[in-house]
């Protein structure tokens, strides 16, 4: 198969989320027939789509070899050399900056795939030009979420020594975030009956994570679990098995996990404040505007008082699938071929 495109990122700094976005982009181009190679400035390829994390030199360098340059912004937020931005740190997405590795490679780029338009706009202010900024869902692999074999199934509770009848609930985030740590452990005080599993975003060593947080926390409940992402498995099976993913999260998520999450048909609850307002308008997920709401909300899915939106949810990530990505991949791969054809004719 020819190679119409060179996937570029530092593989020995990318964790768990940059993976996960990695292998999303290479199952879409396999699903639509778009050859690829991997970190191979020399190859025949025109195009050079980066993904985070990646160093400002190697997007010059792919300049040099005439490579039209794709870049893929804030799919990997929290992660620390992948983030592209400082808004970990400032709850308002207006007040953040853009690193200075990335904005430079941005500046560089022939086109820049975001999430949503509150990112675009983000850029635009930044100065990117807004013709090169184009919004792309992550997607999901909807498959390997939605049916798991059936020793994949039980994963979850073989791994953390947990009763069949045991009402699971998931979080991700960062343990730096206080006032999401404090709302995590409001909710496990109010629900003893549930365990919560929450997943360090950031890689975490598990003895450090725990250091952190008893520094910040005098008592933990004992019904919060507190981890790292551990490999795929795991992580599809706990997807699989939880009640609900619950975003208690001031700032807005990033969608790959988001996806994938509805991919294995999993109920999520979360903040206004979590989600893009294009996302909210697909009424997919429970959300509120406010904690004490929210946790009411919660509560009644947990005892089955009110219904979910997994239905809605399973027709909305149907339509992001990795073949629709991919199509959506190979038009923008082809309109850049063309742009370099045309200014080869003058």
């Amino acid at each position: 198969m020819k190679k119409e495109v060179i996937l570029f990122q530092n593989l020995e700094n990318s964790k768990f989320k940059s993976d996960r976005m990695r292998k999303t982009i290479k199952a879409a181009l396999f699903e639509t027939g778009v050859g690829y190679s991997d970190n191979k400035l020399a190859s025949e390829a025109k195009i050079a789509h980066f993904i985070p994390p990646f160093k400002f030199s190697t997007v010059e360098r792919a300049k040099q070899f005439d490579k039209k340059i794709v870049i893929s912004a804030f799919y990997t937020e929290g992660e620390k050399l992948s983030s592209v931005s400082t808004y970990r740190n400032s709850v308002q997405l207006s007040k953040t900056n853009i690193t200075s590795n990335y904005l430079k490679s941005f500046h560089k780029a022939d086109k820049i795939l975001v999430p949503c338009e509150e990112y675009k706009e983000l850029m635009v202010r930044k100065g990117i030009q807004p013709e090169k900024i184009s919004i792309l869902n992550p997607g999901a692999n909807n498959q390997i979420y939605r049916y798991l074999p059936e020793t994949d199934m039980e994963l979850t509770r073989k791994y953390y020594s947990l009763a069949p009848d045991t009402k699971l609930l998931l979080f991700f985030g960062n343990p730096k975030d206080k006032e999401l740590m404090r709302r995590v452990i409001k909710l496990a005080n109010i629900r003893k009956d549930c365990k919560l599993i929450f997943l360090a975003t950031n890689a975490y060593t598990i003895e450090g994570f725990w250091v952190r947080l008893r520094r910040k926390f005098a008592k933990l409940p004992t019904n919060l679990i507190l981890t790292t992402f551990k490999d795929i498995s795991l992580y599809r099976s706990l997807l699989k098995n939880c009640r609900a993913l619950i975003y208690l999260n001031s700032i807005m998520v990033d969608e790959i996990q988001l996806n994938e999450a509805l991919a294995a048909e999993l109920q999520v609850i979360g903040l206004d404040s979590v989600f893009s307002k294009s996302f909210l308008e697909k009424e997919v997920v429970i959300h509120r505007d406010n904690v004490k709401d929210l946790f009411t909300d919660i509560s009644d899915y947990i005892d089955y008082r009110i219904s979910g939106t997994i239905s809605n949810a399973s027709f909305y990530i149907n339509d992001q699938d990795v073949q629709y990505i991919g199509q959506q991949l190979k038009e923008i791969y082809t309109n850049l071929n063309m742009e370099e054809q045309d200014d080869d004719r003058y």
